[in-house]
C-alpha cells in the first residue's frame, strides 16, 4: 500500500515537507526522412543524337488537349470541394465541449485539507491540442479548489486526482497545461500548503478504450506517516461523478 510522509508543524520540531510524487513526461521523438534526388543522366562515347523536330498539332489534337485539361481542372475542383465538405462535416459532428457542474466537497478528517471539485469540461479542445493528440482521444478537464491545512507542510499534486476509465484509472496530469492556458483558463499545477488556497484546472486524457458516457472520479490521499511522531494516518478518499 502506498504510504506518504507528513510532518506536523511544531515550534519544537520545526516543519518538514510531505513526500510528493514526481511526474516524468516523455518526449516524442521525430524522425525526418529526406528524399534522395537523382543526378543528371549523361551519355558516354562519341555518339550524337539528332534534334527531333516536333510536328505541329492539328486542330483536332488541340481540341482534345483542351478538353482533357478542362476535365482535369473540373475533377480537381470536385475533389477539393469534397475534401472541404468532409472536413466541415467532421467539425460539425465533433462533440460539444461544455462546463458541467460537479460541486462535491470534503474535508480530510486526519490532515485537515478541504477539497472541492467544482466542475468539469468534457471533450476539451483547442487548435494547438488538435495538432498534438488524435481525434479518438477525449480530453477531460477538472476544476478543483484546495484549502490546505496549516497542521502539516507539503504539496497536493494533480496525481492525487483520478478518473475511472473503462479499463483502468487515469490520473490527472500537468502535461497539457499549455493548452489549458491557450483556452484562457488557469492550470491547477501543484499546490503547496504554504501558499494557501489554490483553484485551477487539470487534464485527464481518456484514450478510446478508457472512454465512457460518465466518469467516476476520486481524490485520494494515501496512508501517511507523520515523521515527528511516527503516527500513521489512514487513507482518505473523496469521490465524485462527471456526467455526459
Amino acid at each position: 500500500m502506498t504510504r506518504s510522509t507528513l510532518t506536523r508543524r511544531s515550534m519544537m520540531t520545526g516543519a518538514a515537507s510531505l513526500a510528493g510524487l514526481a511526474l516524468f513526461a516523455g518526449c516524442d521523438e521525430e524522425e525526418a526522412l529526406y528524399g534522395q534526388s537523382s543526378g543528371a543522366q549523361t551519355t558516354s562515347g562519341s555518339q550524337t543524337s539528332e534534334p527531333r523536330t516536333s510536328e505541329p498539332q492539328t486542330s483536332e489534337e488541340k481540341t482534345t488537349a483542351q478538353e482533357t485539361s478542362s476535365e482535369q481542372e473540373t475533377s480537381s475542383e470536385q475533389e477539393t470541394s469534397s475534401e472541404q465538405e468532409t472536413s466541415s462535416e467532421q467539425e460539425t459532428n465533433a462533440p460539444d465541449q461544455k462546463e458541467l457542474p460537479v460541486n462535491v466537497k470534503g474535508t480530510d478528517p486526519h490532515v485537515g485539507d478541504t477539497i472541492t471539485v467544482l466542475s468539469a469540461i468534457r471533450h476539451f479542445s483547442t487548435p494547438g491540442l488538435k495538432e498534438r493528440i488524435p481525434s479518438g482521444s477525449e480530453m477531460v478537464l477538472l476544476k478543483v479548489k484546495v484549502d490546505p491545512s496549516t497542521k502539516y507542510t507539503g504539496i497536493i499534486s494533480t496525481l492525487a486526482f483520478q478518473l475511472e476509465g473503462s479499463t483502468r484509472p487515469i490520473r490527472g496530469t500537468t502535461a497539457y497545461d499549455e493548452y489549458i492556458r491557450e483556452a484562457g483558463l488557469t492550470p491547477f499545477g501543484t499546490a503547496s500548503r504554504r501558499e494557501g488556497t489554490r483553484t485551477g484546472w487539470m487534464a485527464f486524457r481518456m484514450y478510446d478504450r478508457d472512454q465512457s458516457e460518465s466518469y467516476r472520479g476520486a481524490y485520494v490521499r494515501p496512508r501517511s506517516k507523520v515523521t515527528s511522531t511516527q503516527e500513521v494516518l489512514p487513507e482518505y478518499a473523496l469521490t465524485f461523478t462527471i456526467g455526459s
